[in-house]
């Protein structure tokens, strides 16, 4: 059964469809501004004792962690068999693991409950035969990415990351919709096609990712505007595309011209005058004498 609608108008709809679920991701997902703490409580090997190892650390420096926080530590399992390890702050239990004999783990551990005093904190982590903290930290995130993909992996439930503004998310559902709305081109190139096909698919894959990952992990995933709009553009390369093919001539052209100019006046040199109304010396009659009538010099 054949759409009433033109195909004009399903691609419009679908585009304001689409712009209002990326204006929903970028309310949540997208940060404006973050302050990451990161507290190296332990940065070498310490051997446990009595299968404990116990850490006091000081609410001047941990104060500033709003919860929800991160708790990392490194274990090292010394043991020739499978032990658990059980992890306190202030005696309350926070997280627990079993590793393999022999064998070394990266433990994260989601702190939900704020500081119930300005005293010291002492962390406690457990087990049974001998083992190994190689390292422990207290942050405000789990993990990082920097560069041309700027993350930070957060707890769960972490509300502390600057949001987009009313202003802010109008102007990305208006350039949202107008992106999508423009109808999409076919690549001649299969190669390029097939690869443009798989970033849309990838890229809307991890969208769909980052904003399930709450509700399937202990972790929320935040992404930087500036990789939200570098996604954005790679899924849709077919719409994208053209429009910049389109406006490569004009852009080429201006840059032959601002090019020409530049060398018409490095050959002058700094010491040249340019001859009277845009006339070169080439093109000007020679000067005759006015006693023999031979050209200068007589």
């Amino acid at each position: 059964m054949r759409s009433r609608w033109p195909p004009s108008v399903r691609r419009l709809l679908s585009a304001l469809l689409l712009a209002t679920a990326g204006v929903l991701f970028f309310s949540t997902r997208v940060f404006t501004g973050f302050e990451p703490l990161r507290i190296k409580a332990v940065q070498d090997p310490t051997a446990a004792t009595a299968g404990r190892v116990d850490l006091a650390v000081a609410h001047d420096k941990v104060g500033g962690l709003q919860a929800p926080w991160a708790l990392i530590a490194r274990i090292r399992n010394d043991a020739p068999v499978s032990q658990e390890f059980v992890i306190r702050l202030d005696g309350a239990s926070l997280c627990s693991t079993t590793l393999r004999a022999r064998s070394r783990r990266r433990i994260d551990c989601g702190v939900t409950s704020s500081w119930t005093s300005t005293n010291d904190h002492l962390i406690s982590i457990g087990a049974t035969a001998p083992w190994t903290l190689e390292y422990l930290e207290l942050a405000t995130h789990h993990g990082s990415s920097t560069g041309v993909f700027t993350a930070f992996i957060l707890p769960a439930g972490s509300r502390r990351f600057g949001r987009a503004g009313g202003v802010l998310l109008a102007t990305v559902w208006i350039a949202l919709a107008m992106l999508l709305a423009i109808e999409p081109r076919s690549f001649s190139s299969p190669t390029v096609r097939t690869t443009a096909r798989a970033l849309t698919s990838a890229i809307a894959a991890l969208f769909v990712a980052v904003a399930l990952m709450p509700a399937l992990s202990p972790y929320l995933v935040v992404l930087s505007p500036w990789s939200f709009a570098a996604f954005v553009l790679l899924a849709t390369l077919s719409r994208t595309w053209p429009v910049a093919i389109a406006g490569m001539p004009p852009l080429v052209a201006a840059l032959r011209r601002s090019l020409g100019l530049a060398r018409a006046f490095s050959s002058r040199g700094p010491g040249r005058r340019a001859p009277p109304h845009g006339r070169s010396g080439r093109g000007q009659p020679p000067i005759r004498c006015g006693s023999c009538g031979r050209s200068k010099p007589c």
